[in-house]
C-alpha cells in the first residue's frame, strides 16, 4: 500500500478506536486505488483534542513526520 493509503488508514483506525465522530467529505472516493487530492474530514474537535497526542505517537512510530501543526477554532 502506498504511504498515503497507510496514513489514511491509520487516521481512520484511530477515529474508530477512539469513537470520535467524523464525516468524510470529499477526495476519498477512489480509495484505495488513488486519491484525488487532499482528503476533507470533519471531526468532533473537542474529542480529537483530548487524544491527538495518541495519533501523533502513531505517526512517530511509523517514522511519519508532521511538517505543520495548527490550532484553529474550526
Amino acid at each position: 500500500m502506498k504511504k498515503v493509503g497507510a496514513i489514511f488508514n491509520t487516521v481512520l483506525d484511530f477515529l474508530h478506536e477512539t469513537q470520535i465522530k467524523y464525516y468524510l467529505v470529499r477526495n476519498f472516493e477512489n480509495y484505495p486505488e488513488s486519491f484525488t487530492g487532499d482528503i476533507d474530514i470533519y471531526v468532533d474537535l473537542k474529542m480529537l483534542k483530548r487524544c491527538i497526542s495518541n495519533l501523533e505517537s502513531r505517526f512517530a512510530e511509523n517514522n511519519w513526520n508532521i511538517f505543520l501543526k495548527t490550532d484553529r477554532p474550526w
